[in-house]
């Protein structure tokens, strides 16, 4: 019973997710397409780097 007591004294239980959701934010799709424009570079593979 403590548990549960301490658990909505600090209000309610969080998934992980939500515990870490104000460090890492969230992204547009607008903040994705640009990321992937970016960074569309490095999903190319080149054959010679793996000879």
């Amino acid at each position: 019973m403590r548990r549960q007591e301490l658990e909505q004294a600090l209000g309610g239980r969080r998934s992980r997710r939500e515990e870490f959701a104000d460090l890492f934010g969230c992204w547009s799709a607008a903040d994705l397409a640009e990321f992937e424009e970016a960074t569309k570079d490095l999903r190319q593979i080149d054959p010679d780097d793996w000879k």
